[in-house]
């Protein structure tokens, strides 16, 4: 296991993941200027640097063919850990951002904890596509009693970004380190007066057959 390729990746994934955050705290500090600061620099500011500076760390490694030096374990513990990793920070919004118990309020530790446990549950739901929710009354302090729906009454870009997980999640909750580790790319073979032939070249250096619509072409040791 080369685990420096599975550090960089990682940290790759998390410095990807960073750039949304930035983007949410900035279209919240922008939708909503006469607003508190608390919200966009709690739920998405603050979860952003630490994604951001983790990656960085991470990502000190030795980049010379690391390309070349994923082999299938590394890919599959690069996406496991790189899921993992992606789920962890998005808690941080619904906790440091005041949707559950959060460090900074003035409840006990065993309700801040039990904050904690909820925004991990909405985040592993979010990124799951489960739909499953845990944001009511008797775990949110957004929400009373009497609030009608506690779901609908949270800040609409705490609703976005709910809603992102869920779209991430129904498509490809590890993406980004999808691409990193994907062993298989394009190139280019030769141009024709009508048209571009291309192949898939594997990362195993294995011959493939390529059939293009105007012609067949074969792609041998392209790598």
């Amino acid at each position: 296991m080369h685990y420096d390729v599975v550090r960089y990746v990682v940290g790759q994934t998390l410095r990807i993941i960073s750039v949304p955050f930035i983007l949410a705290a900035f279209a919240l500090a922008l939708m909503d200027p006469e607003s508190s600061w608390h919200l966009p620099v709690h739920s998405f500011a603050v979860p952003a640097l630490i994604a951001l500076v983790l990656g960085t760390l991470l990502c000190r490694v030795d980049k010379e063919e690391i390309e070349e030096r994923i082999r299938d374990r590394e890919a599959f513990a690069s996406v496991g850990l790189g899921w993992l990793a992606i789920v962890l920070i998005g808690t941080l919004p619904y906790w440091l951002g005041g949707i559950f118990t959060g460090p900074g309020s003035d409840a006990l530790f065993s309700e801040i904890l039990h904050g904690l446990v909820y925004s991990l549950f909405e985040s592993m739901a979010g990124f799951t596509t489960t739909g499953a929710t845990v944001i009511e009354s008797s775990s949110s302090p957004m929400c009373t009693e009497s609030t009608p729906d506690c779901l609908a009454s949270l800040p609409k870009m705490i609703l976005l970004y709910r809603s992102a997980t869920q779209w991430l999640g129904g498509g490809d909750n590890a993406g980004p380190t999808d691409i990193l580790t994907h062993g298989r790319r394009w190139k280019i073979l030769g141009k024709s007066r009508t048209n571009w032939a291309y192949c898939i070249s594997d990362r195993h250096n294995l011959p493939i057959d390529s059939q293009n619509t105007l012609g067949s072409f074969c792609c041998n040791d392209i790598d």
